[in-house]
């Protein structure tokens, strides 16, 4: 007889996947969200094992509350000084008891330890977390990150992580992942869609139940976005369970600046911006990320105005610049740029932002300008990113693209330097991003920001408010605060938190926002409890501050026992604060062996490095409305879906899942983009190089080509120089391609029929890409390619270049037979005038060497 075996999961090297599955269950009410997290975890092995796992939350969530179930038994630990309860766990793994600990990671992320679940034991691990969610724009985003993807740099010296800490990725792990979220009041009123997911979406009495429509997996983030909110300032305030008569109070506030530009006409007129395009390059952007970053990139600079400056860079293991300093928003300027979008390719290694953003902000150095970044941010060093950013008087706004960003690094940056941050989910739309990223960049910036508190409250502490405000953009805060008047009842009007700032250096101050402040129960604490860690936060950072001063270097920081007290009170799980549960076992159940540690791996992001793609459609959102209400026996929801299926890949990774893909034959087969110019930009058509095929050459001129240019050969090709640094002694900006002399030779060696008319033609041929540009943008206007192209060629040969013995007399001869001397003499004023231009901008050509003006095209703004 056949013996029966058990399924279970297990890695491509047969190791056993102990994550089952995650759960996640959440309420949103105003603006607070809490979120459930289910985690549940099965020992298949024969030994007693120690299961490690590194998981990521939303930026400022707060863990609130963790909870077990072990063999149908309900178990609750406690928080302490982290110390301590490292000491606790592993005296319990050590005398065969279980135990658990949770401790919060320098990134942001947390690792649970789960010592000695035995063999074939199961354990459901539930971690609760709150978050206040910031309105923008008039719109919410709801993100719940799954995974980590992999990132660049050392976790140890450059992430500050614990070698436990460090998450691994495993390309054939997979774990299911569900979540349900109820949305109450106005946000179930709303139109509410998911970029990331298939959703389904429930009205109940209660108000809107979101749920996914098919099973979903630890791959991406869950976003959700809820639009077309009315009332997008929104205050609460709770009883401190912890605290007898103290309140905790959050606000957030959407600053509007409509008053203050009806009151000064110039303030609402924006001027032109001086914006440094970086996109990052590296290998884990290829794929869906790269193509999401093209589309970015070219809405960007659709976007631009004549009076606006820029430039363009990309980085990964080096950072390569378009330009030595900033381009004026012309129109050539924004088809040169076009033109160097459409050959980004994720191709250049590592993710070393740290040295690309000292470069670029190098660029045109001493001018005011901001740092418009593309890019998923998946590095370790973002604390050195952070530090250079923060210090170069650049406001850094970033655009996160991929199916897991680093949200927690990106947002950091942004609010770090006085910039903001967006994201894009693969397959969503990145025109509205890009939209809120101009309204920022051209519209005026609050400052001097303060709150007013209602008359009644006396303010305990309270948050320090942001400096700066960018309208319709989130501003939260938060406050302990005692009320002088007998306490209040639920719901009670507690009076308006008014926000108000300057829009102008020594101008008037301004009212931005008003937020009606209501009182609201709560049996958890929760309110309480996330103002608590924002206020451990402040006081954290203080004492780094305090603790890195050599004045301060050997003694404790006094501001440091008070932080973790607070963490400890407010049951906090933070740097330095754990969880910890300990369960006792029977002496016959105890654990008569050390654990067999486990690290439970992540799941590669989707399309993290082009493994993958996920590419979808927003088929439908939901507006809650009696016609789109299920109708008597359906029970089919609405659903916003994204195509998506899961299959091997035909490589070495035989059994990696990855999304199904659909993928147009070109970019141009695409949707139709809509501009994004908002005023004073001339449209343009796509330039020949993009209309024009090479293959038209056909491939007997490039086999030529190949054949009769020696790219060894320095008299005739400028190599590309390796080694490069921006300020070391070699040029980054150096021509790479064909020499004049390298041209002269081509033409004296092959038939005229062969020779290039169109500056595609010119580009194979090895013709620099700024030369082909001049030659279209400024000397194309009217004329055909073919004009300008042999009029080119016949100037060029006119200087005579000697390349080597022989060779000048052929190149007088081939001017003769491109331009007959008859036909010199009776030539139109056009073409004198063509021949006159290229003779002027040809001003110093050397056989080795093209002349300067031409190798900066487009003229660098100044």
């Amino acid at each position: 007889m056949s013996e029966q075996i058990q399924a279970k999961l297990t890695s491509r090297a047969g190791v056993a996947m102990m994550l089952q599955g995650v759960k996640a269950s959440g309420a949103v009410k105003g603006r607070l969200l809490v979120m459930s997290l289910e985690q549940s975890y099965r020992n298949p092995s024969n030994t007693n094992t120690e299961i490690t796992y590194t998981f990521p939350l939303p930026f400022g969530a707060v863990l609130l509350e963790v909870e077990v179930e072990l063999n149908d038994e309900f178990l609750k630990g406690e928080v302490t000084a982290k110390n301590t309860a490292r000491a606790r766990y592993e005296a319990a793994i050590s005398t065969g008891n279980t135990g658990i600990l949770l401790e919060r990671n320098h990134d942001g992320s947390f690792t649970l330890e789960l010592g000695n679940l035995m063999a074939r034991e199961e354990c459901k691990i539930m971690v609760r977390y709150g978050q206040l969610l910031a309105t923008e724009h008039g719109q919410i985003r709801l993100m719940l990150p799954t995974t980590i993807a992999p990132r660049y740099g050392n976790p140890l010296t450059q992430g500050r992580l614990q070698p436990h800490q460090v998450p691994v990725t495993d390309l054939t792990a997979q774990y299911s992942f569900g979540i349900d979220v109820m949305l109450f009041g106005e946000l179930a009123q709303a139109n509410v869609s998911s970029p990331s997911h298939s959703t389904g979406y429930f009205p109940v009495s209660e108000g809107l139940m979101v749920r996914l429509a098919q099973r979903g997996h630890l791959d991406r983030d869950f976003v959700l976005v809820i639009s077309d909110l009315k009332h997008p300032s929104d205050a609460l305030a709770a009883p401190d369970l912890y605290v007898d008569g103290q309140y905790a109070v959050m606000a957030n506030f959407n600053p509007s600046f409509a008053l203050a530009k009806n009151a000064n006409a110039a303030a609402a007129t924006p001027p032109g911006i001086t914006t440094k395009i970086l996109v990052d390059c590296s290998g884990s952007m290829n794929g869906d990320s790269i193509e999401a970053a093209r589309r970015a990139l070219t809405d960007i600079v659709n976007g631009l105005r004549p009076e606006d400056r820029f430039s363009l860079s990309r980085f990964g293991s080096t950072a390569e610049h378009r330009s030595r300093g900033l381009w004026q928003g012309t129109v050539q300027a924004r088809a040169s740029a076009q033109r160097w979008i459409e050959a980004v390719q994720a191709d250049l290694g590592g993710t070393e932002m740290a040295q690309a953003l000292v470069s670029t902000i190098a660029l045109a150095e001493g001018t005011a300008s901001d740092i418009l970044l593309v890019t998923d941010g998946e590095i370790h060093g973002i604390d050195e990113v952070i530090r250079i950013a923060s210090g170069s008087r650049h406001r850094v706004f970033v655009v996160g693209i991929g199916a897991s960003a680093a949200e927690v690094h990106l947002r950091r940056l942004a609010a770090a330097t006085g910039g903001m941050c967006d994201f894009v989910a693969p397959g969503e739309a990145v025109e509205p991003a890009v939209l809120r990223m101009f309204s920022r960049l051209r519209g005026p910036q609050a400052k001097k920001v303060r709150v007013e508190w209602p008359a009644g409250l006396t303010v305990r502490w309270a948050q320090p408010v942001q400096d700066y405000a960018f309208e319709n953009d989130a501003l939260s805060m938060c406050a302990f605060v005692t009320m002088s008047a007998q306490a209040p009842k639920e719901s009670q009007s507690l009076g308006s938190i008014k926000l108000w700032g300057e829009l102008q250096q020594g101008g008037p101050e301004v009212l931005m926002g008003e937020a009606a402040l209501r009182l609201t129960e709560s049996t958890t604490n929760t309110v309480a409890r996330m103002t608590a860690f924002t206020q451990y936060s402040q006081l954290d950072r203080e004492s780094e501050s305090e603790s890195e001063s050599e004045s301060e270097a050997l003694a404790i920081p006094s501001s440091l026992t008070t932080a973790q007290d607070l963490a400890v009170q407010y049951r906090l799980v933070t740097r330095q604060t754990n969880f910890i549960l300990v369960h006792e076992r029977a002496a016959a159940e105890q654990a008569q062996e050390m654990p067999t540690a486990h690290a439970v791996p992540q799941m590669l992001a989707a399309g993290w490095g082009g493994t993958g793609s996920v590419t979808g459609t927003v088929r439908g959102s939901f507006k809650r409305s009696f016609s789109d209400s299920l109708s008597d026996g359906d029970e089919t929801p609405s659903y916003a879906r994204i195509q998506y299926s899961r299959a091997p890949m035909e490589d070495q990774a035989q059994s990696l899942a990855r999304p199904s893909v659909w993928r147009m034959k070109s970019r141009a087969a695409a949707a139709p983009k809509q501009s994004l110019n908002t005023g004073g930009a001339d449209d343009f058509e796509v330039p020949a190089f993009l209309r024009k095929s090479a293959d038209d050459w056909g491939s007997t001129g490039r086999d030529i080509v190949q054949q009769s240019i020696n790219k060894n050969d320095p008299m005739l090709w400028r190599p590309a120089q390796t080694d490069t640094k921006l300020f070391g002694k070699s040029d980054p900006f150096a021509y790479v391609g064909i020499t004049p002399a390298g041209i002269t030779q081509w033409l004296a060696t092959n038939h005229p029929s062969l020779w290039p008319t169109t500056f595609g033609q010119l580009r194979e041929l090895g013709l620099g890409l700024a030369i082909c540009e001049w030659l279209e943008f400024d000397l194309a206007q009217g004329r055909t390619e073919e004009e300008v192209v042999r009029a080119f060629l016949a100037l060029v040969l006119e200087f005579d270049i000697e390349v080597r013995g022989g060779l000048r007399q052929v190149g007088r001869s081939l001017k003769r037979v491109i331009t007959p001397p008859s036909k010199m003499q009776s030539q139109a004023p056009a073409a004198s005038e063509l021949h006159s231009a290229i003779r002027e901008g040809l001003k110093g050509l050397k056989a080795k060497d093209w002349p300067k003006r031409l190798l900066e095209f487009p003229a660098v703004a100044v």
